[in-house]
């Protein structure tokens, strides 16, 4: 089935340098942002050596380096520097993002796609390759495998640009990066306030900085868990395309005209025997949850009012456009005519408004899965 690419494969995808460490310099400036104007960082007790620059341009050292000319290496030593930092900072990164992904379990555990009717249907599409009406989920399952395989391969163009199309594919360094402050964070607030200690963090802004970070955290891994939740489904609905368009399978457009109800009935069918039969790993937040007791009281349906600030004025709008058995006349059609006036006007803007915030959700958090 498909998974979300490695590191390396989505770094591929950057275009340009900007899009590569655009995610790296926004995260940087952050963290400054953190340390000079939220919290109180003093080097008054700096154990750090003072350096009088007056006084180094004396010394044979820098008269050599000077007439050697190993002054111009210094941008070089800099740019090592950074791409030793950036390598370093991969490397934990990493490392705490399979910790949290073991722990938090980001991924869907008993079925890798949402149950939704366009992952369905692409399911039914893959399933006709099979060219087996009596095919099981783990038939399906190995299918997909083999048609994702070959078509990045075939479609890699297309792949590339799918893959480019994704906003948020650099989640995974916000995520990390925000793993690696907050851990570097309670580490030097750990040991920065002993007399060995370089930098001393003034102990009442410490909550003030924690509070930061781990809102960037949150918001970082919120992004991550979306993608990797959301582009399985996403690349799967593409594959579909792909199978569709291809001369290959051509044979079975007329099967799937037919049949196709039917397919994406027993796959739905299927998934649900599976998430009953296969025993659920432990995962932690449902845990707690449970313990909480945020899992054990249903919540009591109540009926929305719709059509605020006047909900009677609506409900009447409505009924004027669907009854018309309850329009009336004269003066009573008048009335009911205003009030379908609102309705409408209501129902336009919850639609533009529920567009913009749909748009908005989607720049900060990342795609949804298809529906």
């Amino acid at each position: 089935m498909p998974e979300l690419p490695d590191i390396d494969a989505l770094e591929s995808t950057f275009g340009s340098t900007w899009d590569a460490i655009r995610a790296d310099v926004l995260s940087h400036i952050y963290l400054i942002f953190v340390f000079y104007h939220s919290v109180d960082i003093t080097f008054s007790y700096s154990k750090l050596p003072k350096l009088d620059p007056a006084k180094l341009t004396q010394t044979p050292l820098y008269g050599i380096l000077k007439d050697a000319g190993l002054f111009l290496l210094v941008p070089i030593v800099f740019l090592i520097c950074i791409l030793i930092y950036r390598g370093l900072l991969r490397w934990i990164a990493k490392i705490l993002v399979d910790i949290q992904s073991i722990v938090f379990h980001p991924r869907r555990l008993l079925d890798p796609f949402p149950r939704s009717g366009k992952v369905n249907a692409a399911l039914a599409i893959v399933a006709f390759t099979l060219y087996d009406p009596d095919f099981s989920i783990s038939d399906l399952y190995r299918q997909l495998a083999i048609l994702t395989a070959k078509y990045r391969i075939k479609k890699s163009a297309d792949y590339t640009a799918f893959w480019k199309s994704i906003p948020t594919r650099n989640a995974y360094i916000y995520v990390g990066n925000a793993s690696v402050f907050l851990c570097g964070w309670f580490v030097a607030y750990a040991f920065g306030g002993k007399p060995t200690g370089c930098i001393i963090w003034v102990t009442e802004n410490f909550w003030t900085g924690t509070i930061l970070l781990t809102a960037f955290w949150v918001w970082s891994w919120v992004r991550w868990r979306r993608l990797i939740i959301a582009v399985p489904a996403m690349e799967l609905v593409l594959l579909a395309q792909f199978v569709s368009n291809d001369d290959e399978f051509r044979g079975f457009q007329e099967w799937m005209k037919v049949s196709l109800g039917q397919t994406v009935t027993r796959i739905r069918q299927l998934r649900e025997e599976q998430t009953k039969e296969r025993t659920p790993k432990p995962a932690l937040i449902p845990k707690i949850r449970s313990a909480v007791g945020l899992n054990g009281s249903k919540k009591q349906e109540k009926p929305k009012e719709r059509g605020r600030p006047a909900p009677k004025l609506y409900e009447l709008g409505a009924r004027f456009a669907w009854e018309e058995e309850s329009r009336g006349t004269g003066l009573k059609w008048f009335k009911g005519y205003a009030c379908f006036l609102y309705h409408q006007v209501h129902v336009a803007l919850r639609v533009r408004a529920g567009g913009l915030w749909t748009r908005f959700l989607i720049s900060i958090f990342g795609p949804r899965p298809p529906e």
